[in-house]
């Protein structure tokens, strides 16, 4: 499985990360470990918006990438705002107002991208179920 995904830089990156340190504080196990796939707190992960995940053929990468760039080069850089902080299974996320960039990027990488996609069932994240009725509809066009 693939994240095709923008980034989070500067001051959006660092909010996440702090963000991220403070719920991983109440996620930790009873001796203090860490709970949890993901560590964006200590720069084991990148903050980012996802835009397209998908299982892609393995002969296929080299050419997917290069439509991914040959997209982002396309469009201007996307404004993201974070929203209220969700919390589904062992994974939390950030709410994500879409501006008409990402929006228009994610559109375009779903047409894109999509020839790349290997063919046989590809099972959703656990998560994808739990998140809001609205960004599922959105994920699913």
């Amino acid at each position: 499985m693939l994240n095709v995904h923008v980034k989070l830089t500067g001051a959006l990156a660092d909010a996440a990360r702090r963000s991220a340190g403070q719920l991983q504080e109440h996620l930790s196990g009873p001796d203090g470990e860490r709970v949890g796939d993901v560590d964006l707190a200590r720069g084991a992960h990148e903050p980012h918006v996802t835009l397209y995940m998908a299982e892609f053929r393995e002969d296929q990468l080299a050419p997917l990438l290069d439509a991914v760039r040959a997209t982002c080069a396309e469009v201007r850089a996307p404004e993201v705002r974070l929203g209220a902080r969700v919390a589904r299974g062992t994974y939390a996320f950030w709410e994500c107002a879409p501006s008409d960039e990402l929006v228009a990027l994610s559109a375009l990488l779903a047409l894109r991208c999509a020839r790349f996609v290997a063919r046989e069932r590809v099972e959703r994240p656990t998560w994808f179920d739990r998140i809001a009725p609205a960004r599922r509809e959105l994920a699913e066009a």
